[in-house]
């Protein structure tokens, strides 16, 4: 899979991946501290169906770097944009966390460009609990760093099983996870 990318609205440079050569367009849009590389595992099969594209969303993975998005019409302008650089007429959207919230807005912006929503655990909304919960979290990321969170958004992504069948995989998507920017948590 080939790392890439292209020009945002505002001049930043997020990357993406693509694989597969034939059929539907697909993209897969990442949870939160997670990049591209969530999709690693489903994407050898996926691409013999789907021509499949992974943004890297800003502050994560190959987007490390890019300006930070200060909002979730930011995200789905990125996605647009991207979009519209390789020619993609309409695709399956998939959002999963953080950019399920991010696809649902995509999809009210633009729903002539989505074939299919695909939403994976997500919400519309948060209401007064969970703002205080990403909240704790993003004073934990700034007073310590992303370590103490990225290990407990491994405890809650992947089921202990997973965890000890998988620990090489565990591994990958930690060190994933740590390679993002705090501001891109934030």
């Amino acid at each position: 899979m080939t790392q890439n990318t292209f020009t945002a609205a505002d001049g930043s440079t997020p990357g993406y991946r693509i694989k597969g050569e034939a059929g539907p367009w697909l993209i897969l849009c990442h949870a939160l501290l997670a990049s591209s590389e969530q999709w690693a595992g489903p994407l050898q099969t996926l691409s013999d169906s789907f021509r499949v594209v992974c943004p890297d969303t800003r502050g994560h993975g190959a987007s490390r770097d890019a300006t930070p998005a200060d909002s979730v019409a930011q995200m789905s302008q990125d996605v647009l944009a991207l979009m519209d650089h390789l020619g993609i007429d309409k695709a399956h959207l998939l959002g999963a966390s953080m950019s399920g919230v991010m696809a649902q807005d995509f999809a009210s912006r633009y729903p002539d460009r989505v074939e299919k929503l695909i939403l994976a655990n997500t919400t519309w909304r948060y209401g007064p609990e969970g703002h205080a919960a990403w909240q704790a979290r993003i004073d934990t990321a700034r007073a310590d760093g992303l370590g103490p969170v990225v290990e407990g958004t491994l405890a809650r992504f992947l089921t202990e099983d997973f965890h000890t069948d998988q620990p090489a995989r565990v591994e990958t998507l930690r060190q994933a996870m740590m390679a993002s920017a705090v501001e891109g948590f934030c």
